[in-house]
Formats: C-alpha cells, structure tokens, sequence
C-alpha cells in the first residue's frame, strides 16, 4: 500500500509499517514465511500448471506448517494482549473504586473521561481483574477466560484461585496449534451453564448433546422450562428426555405438562371466568334473552354429574 493513502494517521502509519515490514520475523521462522510466499508467487498463474498432483503436495504440506505456526503465535499473542488487558481491567478497578467512594456515578464518570463505545470491552477486563490470580491465565485468551468466569458461581469466584481450581475439577479443551473460534467458546460455555442449571435441580437424565442442540438453536434453559422438566419427572407417564427435545423443536415454547395440581388450578381459573360471566348475566337482561338454553342444561347436568363425583371421593 502506498503510503498516501494512511499519511494523514500518524498513529495508522506506526501500525501499519511493522506490518509491511514483516518478513516472518513475528511468526518465529523466517525460512517458511519465504518459502510459503515464493510458492505463492510461482503458481499465481496456474494455466501453466500441467501436473497438478505434485503442486497440491506441496500446497498441503506447506499450508500444514504454516498453520499450525500461525495459529500457535496468534495464540500466544493473545495471550499477552489479555495479560495487557487485565492489567488495564486492575486500573479500571482502582479507579472505580476511588470514583464511587466520592459519590460519583461510574459509568457517567467513565463517559466524560474515555471512549463510551469502550465501556463494554473495559467492563470485561474489569471483571477479569477482579478474580484472584486471574494473571496467571492470560496465556487462555481473554475469550476464553470470560467464558470461564462465566462459569463460576460467587462462592467459587471468592476461593484465591478460582481458576486453577477450575482447571483442576474440569481440565481446558486448548490447543494452542488450533485456531480459536470465539463464537464456540461461547457456545461451550452456554452448554455448561445450562448442564449446571440442570443437575443443581437434580436433572440428571439429560443428555450434553440435547442440551448443546438447544443452544446452537439460540436458547437458553429457562426457569419455566426447569420446572417443567421438574414436573415431568413427577408424572409417571412423562418422559424427561423426550420433554427437553419437544422443547428443542418447539424453540423453547412447548406444551405445558398437565398435572393433576395444574389442571385444579385450571378448572379454578375457568371456574372464576365463568362466575364473573354469571354476574354480568344477571346485570343484563338482553344478554339472559340471547342465551343458549340447550347450553346452559348441559352446563346444569355437567354441574350435577362433577357434585356426585366430589361426594363420591
């Protein structure tokens, strides 16, 4: 790029310098870098190619070392931005502290001192920040840790290495030869926090994948669905797992389970309703002159058969 088009941004300059003058050196191994870019101009034109065989083993071989190097520094440069941010999260931390000993709201303080559109990203640092020995950790990437802490209950939170002891109980799916895909970190740690939801309650029947199907579908467990999933554990012909996967297909709106406490509670309900219907009968004499009368024996002989039924049990 000529430099005309950035020499208005000193600071877009300073950045994109380094960038152009890489020859390998941020990956750590300056001899693939050439080779990965000579083979990439040799076969820029691949009319010319007439045995495409060997070229692609090459490719293949060349794009397997490169890969995994590029994604071992991408990792390990994420690492120490994180170990950056959490720094930065530890003055925020100060800050805010003194900020709201003077009675003064944070984030408006925050607003008139810094970039607004920041204020997120700095509340995740700050949030970091605030677990003991989090540090430790930045080689996991900021992504990941977020997911972590996110996982952790407030008592958990308190220990003085809430994620060591973590790793300690769980372990971390993290290959630093892997490239890092922040939207499965979320879904992972959403998968988690939904098996947690479940086996807090005594839900064990579940299996991990119909709880990761439900969130790959953008949903979350929520309290109806737990106590749902709770009733039918109590009704003999209802199946708890086959209930999680309506509410999976239904997209998180399924039947409600009909208990016998339920359906008294609905009876009640229409029971009511029909009461106040009863009363504005008797307030409008247009409203008797219209009614059905057929309905209203079915109604009283409804009523009758329900009374013989009460007095029997």
């Amino acid at each position: 790029m000529h430099l005309k088009h950035i020499s208005d941004s000193s600071s877009l300059v300073r950045a994109y310098l380094p960038v152009s003058d890489d020859q390998g050196q941020l990956l750590g191994d300056l001899d693939l870098e050439r080779q990965v870019k000579e083979f990439c101009d040799r076969y820029r034109d691949l009319s010319a190619v007439n045995e495409p065989d060997p070229v692609i083993r090459e490719a293949k071989e060349l794009v397997t070392r490169y890969t995994l190097r590029v994604n071992f520094v991408d990792n390990s440069l994420r690492g120490t931005i994180t170990k950056y941010r959490i720094r930065e999260g530890m003055l925020f931390n100060i800050m805010k502290e003194l900020i709201t000993q003077k009675d003064i709201k944070w984030m408006a303080w925050f607003k008139r001192n810094f970039n607004q559109r920041e204020f997120r990203s700095v509340s995740d640092y700050m949030k970091l920040a605030r677990m003991k020995n989090i540090i430790r950790y930045a080689v996991f990437g900021k992504e990941r840790l977020i997911q972590l802490e996110r996982q952790l209950s407030d008592e958990q939170k308190e220990q003085e290495d809430p994620i060591g002891a973590f790793l300690e109980e769980n372990g971390i799916d993290f290959n630093p030869e892997q490239e890092t895909d922040d939207r499965e970190l979320r879904i992972e740690a959403d998968i988690a926090i939904n098996m947690r939801k479940l086996h807090k309650v005594e839900i064990t029947e579940i299996p991990r994948e119909l709880v990761e199907a439900l969130v790959r579908n953008g949903r979350d467990l929520e309290k109806s669905h737990i106590e749902e999933l709770k009733r039918a554990q109590q009704v003999p012909d209802k199946d708890v797992v086959e209930y999680m996967k309506t509410i999976i297909d239904k997209n998180g709106k399924p039947e409600p389970i009909m208990t016998p406490a339920r359906k008294a509670e609905g009876f009640k309900k229409t029971a009511e309703r029909f009461l106040k219907a009863v009363d504005n009968a008797f307030e409008d004499q247009e409203y008797v002159l219209q009614f059905d009368r057929g309905a209203y024996d079915l109604l009283k002989q409804k009523v009758l058969d329900l009374e013989r039924l009460i007095q029997a049990n």
